[in-house]
């Protein structure tokens, strides 16, 4: 019997300059990444997307079945990535995908921690 041997990522990223380290396995690529004095990294939640995060929440508006008019944002393009989010959220609503039913889909859309 033979044994593999896999690669496996190192346990931190090259350091870079002015402690900035560069993340390998970034879907986009090597990335810049600042870390803490700690050495630690920054929450992921804290770097989203605002647009994501406009999405999220008017999922979850809509998967609860609250309305359209609740959302909370003026700016066009936040308000529609709501509105969006709020469509699918209604869509998953209607489709009975809620309470334990629909954790599959929040996983799918990182909507849970």
């Amino acid at each position: 019997m033979t044994a593999t041997v896999m690669a496996s990522r190192p346990a931190t990223p090259a350091a870079g300059t002015n402690g900035r380290r560069f993340c390998p396995t970034s879907s986009r690529g090597l990335r810049d990444i600042t870390v803490n004095r700690r050495g630690h990294y920054p929450m992921r939640r804290l770097k989203r997307d605002p647009l994501e995060r406009a999405f999220l929440r008017g999922y979850q508006y809509g998967v609860h079945g609250k309305s359209r008019e609740l959302c909370p944002f003026t700016l066009p393009s936040v308000r529609q990535a709501w509105i969006n989010g709020w469509r699918e959220g209604r869509g998953d609503n209607w489709d009975g995908m809620t309470g334990t039913a629909g954790i599959h889909r929040l996983n799918e859309l990182h909507a849970v921690g």
